[in-house]
């Protein structure tokens, strides 16, 4: 008697792979009588008008989408032949394969049959592994070529086959119960192979049958993910001990979390050894391996979850400078330095993984180009400051000592790495919305900190606060000192009153961003985050900041016509004048005889004086406080208002001289002709808009102080910047 087969596709979404599929059948059933039952489970593509025009007998049954195990159920009730061929609409049947596979199926006790499975490259899958268990699982995750065990040339019995393409004798698949319907997808066929197995069943695999499975198109890459947890989930629930369940889930979460990495260990042992040489004192290297370890994970983190990377970030802004991280004994870092490499590294991996993902129709791995065409704009801006910089940095290693030269050679590494989060930003973050809402939660946190440093030190300088606390906070910090004295004003964690006011100002111009809102808290927050900030605003004392709020006011009321947005905020701002009557008397005497004044004239001038003895690649960046040590102007390094001009510009030019500050305004005015020419996203809300509001009151500010080369004040500017543009092709658009 001649055997007859019934085909069961189940499709969704297939009308890339389906025709192919159909096409094959015919040279593969070699003859035998056979019927195609295709089940469609709700496909928006042209699936069900493919299967429809096939001049194949078969029949189309289209069903809601309750996943794959209850599509072939419902097929296989369909069917009238005794031999069932289960196949996926992404395989090719090779000519005469089903004829050989159904002379394996008709042998006694054999239940099942299948083929090699090959995908696009000619790639064997796995075949006779044993049934999944938690040893499996590890197998599979650090050497997964001992779960391929070597292919015979002969037909061979396994613990299960794939439901890729499967042919099982229809008697035994009604005994088993079928396909278990509570998976969705993945793990029922190997579900199925046990309750065959168990009613006595045999399952033979010939790898003589090279059947084609390109895999993984119907559903994008975190879906299919997604679902095969799920799937796992039920299978170890089903058929392994609890507790191999609950191990399972917390490996994946790990082995999850280090996935766009090498190996962990191959990043986590690197790291250890370094930290342990430069943090490891008297021999000690325990703080080292611990560092090391901390490094690993925020790194791993960063690359993982991109956005916690950006939250860290933010929230490293808090400690300012008062909290320091100890590098040996005669250096520390700012939490923002800290965790800025690796934050970076981090968006880099995952940029990378991005990059190795497959195209959308399943094609070859797409280069991993990092910073390449798909981000010029990166690129442009990265190559730009590097040339400003190094020319000047080149020449200055002839005057500098070697220590202090490696000193400035790695604040220009860290203006390069700022740098690059730029473009990373504006690729590897998913909520955009997190950079200005965490800008304008960290400047409500270090306004209160403020309140609470003026109200208990309002009458001591940054350096006594710094000596009544350092020694009561149970945190190893080693903060700097010389800061300018600064009695009775406002400048919270950061020491500076002036920088401090910057930041204030960056985050009233997200204030004002943000569009209306009919939530009753939400405006209320609003309100009183905004009448808390220009308080603490008026507190710092500073007319640098006062001067920026003026102009991101006038910004604002030209571009979102927010007036009643700054009402509120002009009446916060003239109460806080009212009871700081000192601040006043700051702002009306702006003379020549005011001492501040004075002293930032004279950094003015000792800055061009610089630049006329270096006129064309400046003393090199960062190597400016070297210079005026060298020629007298200051005493010690540790007068950090007086390592800078205060004027970012002069600043740039006395370090990267006339080459570099042409570049930087080159890189400026293509900054601000893509936020503002290309976007043209002008309304109450949009980011473009919001960072060219933010950018405008930083480059106000910058003329009085040195902000954009500050690293707490560039560092949210770049982030804002950065989470304003996304690339579209080759060209940079709103968000």
């Amino acid at each position: 008697m001649t055997p007859c087969v019934s085909l069961v596709i189940v499709t969704h979404n297939s009308a890339a792979d389906l025709e192919r599929c159909l096409l094959a059948l015919p040279d593969a059933a070699g003859g035998l009588p056979f019927e195609v039952i295709v089940v469609d489970t709700e496909s928006t593509d042209h699936t069900v008008a493919i299967a429809r025009a096939s001049a194949l007998p078969l029949t189309l049954v289209e069903l809601d989408n309750r996943g794959f195990a209850a599509a072939a159920n419902r097929g296989a009730a369909h069917a009238t032949w005794d031999l069932l061929l289960f196949l996926n609409p992404d395989t090719v049947l090779p000519p005469s394969s089903v004829p050989r596979l159904t002379s394996l199926c008709l042998q006694d006790r054999v239940a099942a049959v299948s083929g090699l499975l090959v995908n696009t490259e000619e790639k064997p899958e796995p075949i006779g592994e044993p049934f999944p268990s938690l040893g499996w699982y590890l197998r599979r995750r650090v050497r997964p070529s001992v779960c391929s065990p070597a292919l015979s040339r002969h037909p061979q019995s396994v613990p299960f086959l794939s439901g890729a393409a499967l042919l099982v004798r229809r008697e035994r698949f009604r005994h088993a119960g079928g396909f278990r319907e509570s998976y969705f997808l993945y793990y029922e066929d190997i579900d199925l192979c046990r309750r065959l197995r168990a009613h006595g069943g045999v399952l033979l695999a010939d790898p003589r049958v090279h059947i084609l499975h390109a895999g993984g198109r119907s559903a994008p890459l975190k879906e299919r993910l997604a679902l095969s947890d799920r799937a796992e989930d039920v299978y170890f629930s089903l058929h392994r001990p609890r507790w191999e369940g609950v191990i399972l889930r917390g490996l994946r979460r790990i082995f999850r979390l280090f996935s766009p990495l090498p190996h962990p260990l191959v990043v986590i042992l690197p790291l250890a050894a370094v930290f342990g040489v430069l943090l490891g004192q008297r021999g000690d290297l325990s703080p080292g391996i611990l560092g090391g370890a901390l490094a690993a994970a925020l790194l791993v983190l960063s690359a993982r979850v991109p956005d916690a990377g950006a939250a860290l970030l933010l929230g490293s802004l808090l400690p300012g400078q008062l909290l320091r991280i100890p590098l040996g004994a005669v250096a520390d870092l700012t939490f923002t330095d800290a965790l800025l490499p690796w934050v970076t590294g981090g968006w880099l991996l995952a940029f990378w993984r991005v990059s190795l993902q497959r195209t959308p129709h399943g094609g070859s791995p797409v280069s991993p180009r990092l910073l390449g065409e798909r981000f010029p704009a990166g690129v442009v801006a990265v190559l730009v400051v590097l040339a400003a910089v190094l020319p000047g940095l080149l020449l200055a290693a002839e005057r500098l000592p070697w220590a202090d030269w490696m000193i400035a050679l790695g604040y220009a590494g860290r203006i390069l790495i700022i740098l690059l989060l730029l473009p990373l930003s504006a690729r590897v973050l998913r909520r955009k919305l997190l950079i200005p809402t965490g800008v304008l939660l960290v400047g409500v946190v270090l306004a209160i900190l403020g309140l609470l440093q003026f109200a208990v030190f309002s009458f001591l300088s940054p350096s006594a606060v710094v000596a009544a606390t350092c020694g009561r906070i149970p945190v190893p910090i080693c903060p700097l000192t010389g800061w300018d004295p600064h009695p009775g004003r406002l400048f919270s964690t950061w020491l500076d009153p002036n920088l401090l006011g910057g930041f204030l100002v960056m985050a009233l111009a997200v204030l004002v961003a943000v569009p209306p809102t009919t939530r009753r808290t939400t405006r209320i927050f609003l309100l009183a985050a905004g009448a808390l900030l220009v308080f603490a605003l008026v507190l710092t004392k500073s007319r640098a900041s006062l001067f920026a709020l003026a102009v991101v006011a006038g910004f604002s009321l030209f571009s979102f016509r927010s007036w009643r947005r700054w009402f509120p905020l002009a009446t916060a701002a003239a109460a806080g004048l009212a009871l700081v009557p000192s601040f006043v008397a700051r702002i009306q005497n702006l003379s020549a005889t005011d001492p501040t004044v004075s002293l930032r004239v004279q950094s003015w001038q000792q800055a061009l004086e610089h630049f006329f003895h270096f006129p064309l690649f400046g003393v090199g960046y960062n190597a400016y406080g070297f210079e005026q040590l060298a020629a007298g102007n200051i005493a010690s390094l540790a007068l950090h208002s007086r390592a800078g001009a205060d004027n970012s510009f002069i600043t740039l030019l006395a370090t990267t001289g006339t080459w570099g500050i042409i570049l930087f305004f080159l890189l400026l005015n293509a900054l601000v002709w893509v936020l503002f020419w290309e976007t043209r996203e002008w309304r109450q809300g949009a980011l473009p808009g919001l960072a060219l509001l933010a950018l405008s009151g930083m480059l106000a500010h910058a003329q009085f102080v040195h902000s954009l080369v500050y690293i707490h004040l560039l560092l949210p500017l770049v982030l804002l910047l950065g989470g304003a543009l996304r690339p579209s092709g080759d060209r940079w658009r709103g968000s």
